[in-house]
Parts: structure tokens; C-alpha cells; sequence
């Protein structure tokens, strides 16, 4: 069974909870599992405020422009490149994430999935270092969010970012993550970590996963731990 490592999370008085500091590394994804109770809005401020003040951002609804075609989406604000250049990358982008054939589509053509995979296909193209994804792919099918996913990783394998991400997906967290971090209460508070040691690519039914899922979730519907304990090096 995986190990729970129960957290006393420090902030001082004056900083809005919860206090994330020790919420991003370099190369690293981390998710911040929320319980139903949690104010995400609070903690994508808090965890923003963590990381580089160059960090890219994921959204839970990718932002797209209605106007412009999926090459421009996806080069806009893109300066400094030839024209060249920046056509060779942007097409790169596109088809790393299964959108070679909709160059020119606009928006309003495409399904959601792929309306996601624009927002990757951004990420590919930019490459930032760190990374801050809103419940990434939250509104889409079971299989939509898997194959997303695997787009992601793929990236991440590339170009090892920092990645931190909110859900409430017990599941998501489990196959994304190499730290899982458990909010709970209506002033969040990190009550639980996990650092998760299944083997990349992870088997989502591998005995190691089911039971790493079954101990995040019932984590995250526990009671917070009354007594704060030591423990917050170890997964933070």
C-alpha cells in the first residue's frame, strides 16, 4: 500500500491559505487533489502566486479566438520567428497533438477534444518551464481526458517541465503526478501527501495504481487530520 505522509503545512499570518510555497519543482508534476468542500478559484491563486512569474497557463476552458484559423491560434502573440520558422513550428504543434489535417479550421468547427488539444498544441509550440493546469481536461469523456493526458506527457518526457495541476480526480492525480498533495476545508489546507512512486508509463490497472487510487480517494474523503503531525519535507 502506498505511503500516506500526513503534513503540517507552515504560513505565515498574513498569507493566504493555503501556503503552497513548497508546491513547485523544477521538472516535477505535482497535482493538488481538492475535496468537494475546497474554493479552487483559492488555490490556482495561491499555487500561481508558487511558481515562476513566466509560468504558462492551462485553463479548465481552453481561450481560443473564434476569428482565426488553428495556425494562428496557435502562433498568436508568437513574435520573433520568421515567417518560416514560426509555419514549421506551428505545424509541428499541430500534429503532435492530432490536428495536422485542421490547419485552417476555426474553433467553432471542432469538438471539445480537440478544442483542448489547441491549448497543448499551444504548450508545444512555447515549451514553457513551468506549467499551471485549472482542472485540465475536466469536462470531457473518460477516454477524451486519457488521450489528452498522453499528449501531455509526451511533452512533459520532452521538455521535463514543472507542472502543477488542481482536480478532484483521485484517478487523474494517480496517473499523472509525482506528488499528490490533498486539500480539504473551505479555508484549504494540505491535510495528506503522497509521493507517488509507480513506474512511468503507469498501467492504470497495475495492482500498484489500484491500490495508490484507493488510498487517495479515501483520503480525500476523510476527515482532516485533527492533529496537525511532521511529516511536510517529505512530500513537499
Amino acid at each position: 500500500m502506498p505511503d500516506i505522509i500526513p503534513l503540517q503545512v507552515p504560513h505565515a499570518a498574513d498569507a493566504p491559505p493555503p501556503a503552497l510555497a513548497g508546491c513547485f519543482r523544477a521538472g516535477e508534476i505535482v497535482a493538488l487533489l481538492l475535496a468537494d468542500d475546497v474554493d479552487r478559484s483559492e488555490v490556482v491563486r495561491s499555487a500561481s502566486g508558487a511558481m515562476p512569474a513566466n509560468a504558462a497557463h492551462l485553463t479548465r476552458e481552453p481561450a481560443l479566438r473564434a476569428w482565426l484559423s488553428l495556425s494562428e491560434n496557435v502562433a498568436f502573440g508568437r513574435g520573433g520567428l520568421s515567417s518560416f520558422s514560426r509555419e514549421g513550428l506551428v505545424a509541428n504543434a499541430l500534429g503532435r497533438t492530432g490536428l495536422g489535417g485542421l490547419a485552417q479550421a476555426r474553433p467553432g468547427e471542432l469538438d471539445a477534444e480537440q478544442r483542448h488539444a489547441v491549448a497543448l498544441a499551444r504548450i508545444y509550440l512555447s515549451r514553457p518551464a513551468a506549467l499551471l493546469m485549472d482542472e485540465p481536461f475536466a469536462p470531457l469523456s473518460h477516454g477524451a481526458r486519457a488521450r489528452l493526458e498522453e499528449i501531455l506527457l509526451t511533452f512533459w518526457r520532452e521538455s521535463r517541465p514543472g507542472i502543477v495541476l488542481t482536480t478532484r480526480d483521485a484517478g487523474q492525480a494517480a496517473r499523472l503526478a509525482d506528488r499528490i498533495l490533498v486539500l480539504r476545508g473551505r479555508t484549504p489546507r494540505i491535510v495528506a501527501g503522497f509521493v507517488n512512486l509507480q513506474p512511468r508509463p503507469r498501467d492504470p490497472e497495475s495492482a500498484g495504481m489500484r491500490a495508490l487510487r484507493r488510498e487517495v480517494a479515501r483520503t480525500l474523503m476523510a476527515a482532516p487530520f485533527a492533529t496537525p503531525r511532521p511529516g511536510l519535507a517529505a512530500a513537499m
